[in-house]
């Protein structure tokens, strides 16, 4: 292949093509987040339309053909294209929706999932769809490790309305919950990011904040995927952390993109990644944090903006102290401030979980 080109296409195109239409959504996105996205479209469809029915299972299948052996099922290769109904139906499906098949399964909306399991379907990553409430958005839940652990529940967001402050801050409480809160809900979500490297005696990996940047961008995607959530856009202000977009219409019909949520996200250590103490002064590193959500968040003319602050200290500081010297500031320009502690330890979680009166006579 000669030096200029990426798979036989010259690398001067590749690069104009990004400059007229931007990064596209599903960049650096999971199979997952790809399906769901996907599945949202179609969704948003079958809405628009007034499907006639009460919801769905969507079923994702590594290979249809190898799921479906010795099951009964019809194709609907169609389904895609978003003018055949899917209501009251158990879909088998691909990433990509093309090849889709209704199970010979009775599904009630509201019913248990149970049915799922018992056919020996419940490992399959799945997705309920609820539409008895035409007042409201469709409500769905996406499973990621199947019907079969409905602890493991993710909440989606599909429609057009921008993302309420409550909706970002149970988002990203979930999202600290099961995938940063101890070291072992960071090993458990199979990340290729890492947070610590010692986690017993503080020590991070290099550039943590881009790490937990990383996993919370691809969360994102996957809970708004009507949403273009984007990171380390270039202003000229410098790069912001996190940027989430919705693809919108002006009164007259123009396509135009209102921004939902600027998020500035600072990681902080008290060691370093070489076991060093930190020279970092977390007051100006906050500081620094609120007037970058001010810059940003004016250039995207944002609805909403964040500061989300990542502990990774050993210190017994809270929410107030933390950001005492910036809430003024905060408040003049509307800023959230939101602070989470990561635990060096399962021990450290379950302590701070589950407080006990005996805890205060320990030495």
């Amino acid at each position: 292949m000669p030096n200029g080109f990426i798979g036989g296409i010259p690398e001067q195109e590749i690069a104009a093509i990004f400059e007229a239409k931007g990064v596209p959504g599903d960049a650096g996105a999971g199979r997952a987040t790809r399906f769901l996205r996907k599945l949202s479209d179609l969704i948003a469809r079958r809405w628009a339309v007034g499907e006639d029915g009460t919801g769905a299972v969507f079923l994702l299948a590594e290979k249809v053909s190898d799921a479906m052996n010795g099951r009964d099922g019809q194709s609907r290769p169609t389904l895609i294209n978003g003018n055949d109904p899917i209501s009251d139906h158990v879909w088998l499906v691909n990433g990509q929706l093309a090849n889709a098949h209704a199970l010979t399964l009775q599904w009630e909306t509201g019913g248990s999932l149970a049915m799922i399991v018992e056919a020996g379907l419940g490992h399959l990553p799945a997705v309920t769809i609820d539409l008895r409430d035409r007042e409201r958005s469709p409500q769905v839940q996406f499973f990621p490790n199947g019907c079969g652990d409905l602890d493991a529940m993710v909440t989606l967001y599909v429609g057009d309305q921008p993302i309420d402050e409550i909706t970002m801050k149970g988002t990203l409480d979930d999202f600290y919950e099961n995938t940063l809160r101890t070291p072992m809900t960071v090993s458990a979500g199979h990340s290729p990011d890492r947070i610590w490297k010692e986690s017993s005696k503080g020590i991070p990996q290099p550039r943590p904040e881009e790490s937990i940047e990383g996993m919370l961008l691809r969360h994102l995607k996957a809970v708004f995927p009507d949403h273009d959530p984007q990171a380390q856009s270039a202003t000229a202000d410098g790069y912001l952390d996190i940027a989430i977009h919705y693809a919108d219409r002006t009164v007259q019909g123009h396509p135009a993109r209102r921004c939902d949520w600027v998020l500035e996200l600072k990681a902080l250590a008290d060691r370093t990644t070489n076991d060093n103490s930190s020279s970092t002064n977390s007051e100006d590193a906050i500081t620094k944090g609120v007037r970058q959500t001010i810059a940003y968040s004016n250039i995207e003319q944002s609805l909403e903006r964040a500061l989300c602050v990542y502990d990774m200290r050993d210190v017994a500081n809270d929410d107030e102290t933390c950001f005492v010297h910036v809430q003024e500031d905060a408040t003049d320009n509307k800023i959230h401030l939101w602070r989470w502690r990561l635990m060096r330890s399962a021990e450290e979680g379950r302590r701070e979980k589950y407080p006990l009166k005996a805890d205060s006579h320990r030495l």
